[in-house]
């Protein structure tokens, strides 16, 4: 009884035009920042140059794949994935039985200081393994599209709803 509501409710939010906000946002950030926009358009160069862009470019391009993870970090795709609990469970204090409706809220890990130095930032370089602002941050910090149960996240940022 309860699937059908939940896949209602990812349809609904899905159903929004996920790619063209996700693309636009990043176009906005770049556009606010002429120097990581220089830098991106620098590799693309490089990597394509005057050929058509094929996907086997876009693999090797990693300051792109950089910027639209930290762009969706900033502005994420979606805010959090709706689940409910299979087994009682105990989140920020609060005691939460089975069966009830709870959604974590990925956004306010991504903008937390306590996983990302400056986290308001547009920085990808916090990305790229091989840069001196590279961030080993927690595995769970930023899941842009949720991680299966993902318990982690629900114990620290989550909204409960009771029907």
């Amino acid at each position: 009884v309860q699937i059908p509501l939940l896949m209602a409710m990812d349809g609904m939010a899905a159903g929004v035009d996920t790619t063209g906000n996700t693309a636009v946002f990043m176009m906005l950030n770049l556009a606010q920042h002429p120097d990581k926009q220089d830098i991106l358009h620098r590799e693309i160069e490089d990597v394509v140059g005057d050929d058509r862009i094929t996907s086997k470019h876009i693999g090797k391009m990693r300051y792109l794949k950089a910027c639209l993870t930290e762009s969706m970090r900033l502005k994420p795709t979606i805010l959090g994935t709706s689940r409910i609990t299979q087994n009682p469970m105990v989140l920020s204090g609060y005691e939460i039985p089975v069966g009830t409706f709870v959604i974590p809220m990925y956004q306010m890990a991504a903008t937390s200081g306590e996983y990302f130095s400056d986290p308001h930032d547009f920085k990808p370089e916090r990305w790229l393994r091989d840069h001196p602002d590279f961030e080993k941050t927690h595995a769970f910090a930023h899941t842009p599209f949720g991680h299966g149960k993902n318990p982690y996240m629900m114990t620290y940022f989550c909204f409960i709803i009771d029907f």
